[in-house]
């Protein structure tokens, strides 16, 4: 009886630390999803040196073309030299019974795009 136990045990502690490994790869594998999408978007505005029409729709095709489902915004600011942006995208885990579990914003901004004279 006391090997069937510790038997028992051992395949607990298993089963926690596998499912403990899949939860860290879900959370490395969404969190690298983000990061690309949000320095995808700094690309493009930096492209287009700004947030234009032709910017909004780039983005859109690559969001759409990479089916990036989570939330994701930009803010424009300005300065004395011209204005930057900033981009922030979200890891979102939620979950059907107990709805949105974790939220981690993944924040960056722009170069300073220099006004032409």
């Amino acid at each position: 009886m006391k090997e069937a136990v510790s038997g028992a045990l051992i395949i607990k502690i298993m089963l926690i630390f596998f499912v403990l490994y899949i939860a860290f790869l879900a959370i490395a594998i969404n969190y690298s999803q983000a990061f690309r999408v949000k320095n995808e978007i700094i690309n493009i505005v930096e492209q287009y040196e700004g947030l234009t029409s032709k910017a909004e729709d780039e983005i859109d095709i690559f969001l759409n073309k990479i089916k990036y489902t989570n939330e994701y915004e930009i803010v424009g600011y300005s300065t004395d030299r011209g204005p930057y942006y900033k981009v922030t995208t979200h890891i979102k885990f939620k979950f059907p019974i107990f709805g949105e579990i974790l939220n981690f914003p993944i924040t960056g901004e722009t170069k300073i795009i220099y006004q032409k004279s």
